[in-house]
């Protein structure tokens, strides 16, 4: 949130005060200010520091810890490991990794038997997750087992369905993948796009079929049923599992026409006990089985939250920014044993780093895609905690183990408070207090702009040039409009003096012109 109001007022910004006349380097300043780094880096290029870049670098700062930005540092890591990494029974920070339990085939007779675990596993889809999960309290020097409960995503998916489509065409794209997520596409937000959560260009994209929630509006009983939580209305009432469609673009030509692959997956969850062996400093899963202490309905998700939803099937399919061919998180589900990273040679059919999902077993494909969205869902939770360095806790200082009683609201007091960090809450409110003053402002200057919307575009280049034979009409027209108006016109970077004795390098279309060569001068 803190990063899509601040880009999109800081272009807002930019257009007012070059309608008003400003310096160069302060647009240039303001149009990277989209991120914490854009900020960063536009100040080391430019090499120098001025009031508005402070400030602009004081207004970052307040950017939200543990966002987007973490949770990619720690995805990346993860998803790119090597394939002995993927297989091992701890992740790349030591945390235990639970093993996959296939609930689907388990018989009446056998949902409460214990499974052992193969002490070598082959793939990394025999696990729930690509991390494991965080363990202190535990000797290091010390031999054991222990008992973990966790709860992991689920899928099962049906076969892809394969539609010819235009990428930019948003209508036809909420026709065939309806939902709750996407439902007001646009030029300016839609799944391929870097603009809203995420922030960043993607080659596929999540939807999903039933209402969502915010916790307090939860009129069927769905979210509460997933909490544990069921009153008399509710009690035997049974859930459906939530759909979650996959979308993925595989190639396009020019103009935006692409082989859209959709999926459409039954999203649920499973809740497990695993006994976790010790040895010195190292983990390893040696049984699994069905939890007997969690009982909760396996169709109900966190995913049922609007919120959770929102964020994760938003930006897990934005984790990488890819411009060309089919992401990493897309490599990975197409071949996850021998994972190769393609780098991408051109936008078109013929790049190398485009790979057909449609190919896959619908429960191969399934397989994949929970382990990486439990991989993504597991990281928001607590994106620090998977680093290691947890502190022991300290369980001499409560005294005594106590036992339980009956009589336990004689001992606790009538009226119990707690206090967060003052420090915290107002860094807290000077955070959303700027963020809301700059989106205030953002809406006025947007009001007093006259001028079209020009930065940030391709089309932008077309306004005015000599070498652009396009008709001179439609300055008023904003960036996207003009883009939408100029989309077949084919552009290309070039000499457009080829028969001078130095060239002059410039954006061309419908001029003679001649190629760049390696040792011809130019202007």
């Amino acid at each position: 949130m803190f990063t899509a109001i601040s880009g999109r007022s800081m272009k807002m910004i930019a257009r007012y005060l070059a309608e008003k006349g400003t310096k160069l380097s302060t647009l240039e300043l303001l149009m990277a200010s989209q991120s914490v780094w854009g900020t960063v880096e536009s100040h080391i290029l430019m090499r120098r520091m001025t009031i508005v870049g402070a400030n602009l670098l004081f207004l970052w700062s307040l950017s939200p810890l543990g966002g987007q930005a973490s949770l990619r540092l720690l995805e990346i890591p993860a998803l790119l490991d090597s394939k002995q990494a993927k297989e091992r029974p701890e992740d790349i920070w030591g945390n235990v990794k639970i093993p996959y339990l296939n609930t689907s085939s388990l018989l009446p007779d056998t949902q409460r038997r214990w499974f052992n675990v193969s002490g070598e596993l082959r793939a990394p889809e025999e696990y729930f997750s690509l991390v494991g999960i965080p363990v202190i309290s535990r000797p290091l020097l010390q031999d054991g087992t222990f008992n973990l409960e966790s709860s992991q995503l689920t899928l099962e998916c049906d076969s892809f369905t394969q539609f010819t489509v235009n990428r930019f065409d948003c209508t036809q794209l909420q026709s065939l993948v309806p939902g709750y997520i996407w439902k007001r596409m646009s030029n300016i937000s839609n799944p391929w796009d870097g603009h809203g959560i995420g922030g960043r260009l993607s080659t596929f994209f999540l939807e999903t079929d039933l209402p969502l929630t915010d916790g307090n509006n939860d009129s069927d009983g769905r979210f509460n049923s997933y909490y544990g939580y069921v009153n008399a209305s509710t009690a035997g009432k049974t859930f459906a599992k939530r759909q979650i469609t996959y979308a993925s673009m595989f190639r396009y030509k020019p103009g935006g026409t692409t082989t859209l692959n959709t999926v459409n997956c039954s999203l649920g969850q499973v809740h497990a006990e695993t006994v976790v062996e010790c040895k010195k400093e190292k983990f390893s899963a040696t049984q699994v089985r069905l939890s007997l202490i969690d009982l909760r309905d396996t169709n109900t998700t966190p995913f049922d939250h609007i919120l959770i939803s929102q964020l994760a099937l938003t930006a897990f399919p934005k984790t990488f920014g890819w411009p060309r061919g089919s992401n990493p998180t897309e490599q990975f589900m197409y071949n996850s044993s021998s994972f190769r990273f393609v780098s991408p040679i051109s936008y078109l059919s013929d790049n190398p780093g485009w790979v057909n999902l449609a190919e896959l077993d619908p429960s191969v494909f399934a397989r994949r895609l929970a382990l990486l969205l439990n991989t993504y869902y597991q990281f928001t939770i607590a994106p620090t905690a998977f680093l290691g360095g947890l502190p022991q806790p300290n369980l001499s200082a409560f005294g005594l183990d106590t036992m339980p009683v009956t009589d336990v609201d004689v001992y606790l007091p009538s009226n119990m408070t707690t206090r967060n960090s003052p420090f915290k809450d107002c860094l807290l409110l000077v955070a959303a207090r700027t963020v809301l003053l700059i989106g205030t402002a953002s809406l006025i200057l947007k009001r007093r702009t006259l001028g079209p919307a020009l930065f940030g575009f391709v089309s932008s280049m077309t306004y005015g040039k000599p070498f652009i034979q396009i008709p001179e009409d439609g300055s008023m027209l904003n960036a996207v409009e003009r883009a939408r108006l100029l989309k077949d016109v084919e552009v290309v970077v070039g000499d457009v003096r080829g028969d001078a004795e130095v060239g002059h390098i410039a954006l061309a279309a419908g001029v003679p012109m001649r190629t760049l060569e390696k040792d011809r001068l130019y202007h």
